[in-house]
């Protein structure tokens, strides 16, 4: 979602804002997700700049109003068996090797997030906390390396929702509630 450079609202939405607080209603939510430490590359497909003065808009849905956090992901395991093949190889996911035996993972402690402009994108860079998670492992983190081949133009676009999924869960909770008052 592209935005006018410093401002919340127009671009790519015209009068929909950026949500900027967890109780404001009628805005957007958007990010593109990248390791701090592998920012986007040049020929990054998310997070760029647009044509003159609009920017890639940027909120945290751990917290809107900026400002580094930690993040609530919630990974659905294993997460590369869907339809797409590449997506399909095992991944190591704890300092032991030993395997996971739920659904889903939570990493408390693992992760923190904050919107940050660098090199013309605008972006979440997602810091991984080494031993936060105590068996999990930081290279679980992310798609971005599928096998042996690397993707860093793409940062976490296929877990861009699953890094800050239980905070999105309690996010539209708060706007529900904020939206039911204003009723």
């Amino acid at each position: 979602v592209l935005v006018p450079r410093g401002r919340a609202v127009g671009g790519d939405l015209k009068a929909v804002p950026l949500c900027r607080a967890a109780t404001q209603t009628g805005c957007v939510v958007t990010w593109a997700s990248y390791r701090d430490t592998n920012p986007p590359p040049a020929n990054a497909l998310f997070g760029r700049a647009g044509a003159g003065d609009l920017v890639a808009g940027c909120t945290n849905p751990a917290r809107l109003s900026g400002g580094s956090t930690p993040l609530d992901p919630l990974l659905g395991f294993p997460w590369w068996q869907g339809g797409v093949a590449q997506f399909r190889q095992p991944a190591i996911w704890t300092a032991r090797g030993k395997p996971v035996g739920t659904r889903f993972v939570r990493m408390p402690g693992l992760l923190s997030g904050e919107c940050v402009t660098r090199g013309g994108f605008n972006y979440l860079a997602v810091t991984v906390t080494p031993g936060a998670a105590t068996d999990l492992t930081a290279a679980t983190v992310g798609p971005e390396t599928v096998g042996d081949t690397a993707y860093p133009d793409w940062g976490f676009h296929v877990i861009n929702i699953a890094i800050v999924e239980r905070d999105l869960i309690r996010l539209v909770a708060r706007q529900s509630a904020a939206w039911h008052k204003q009723k």
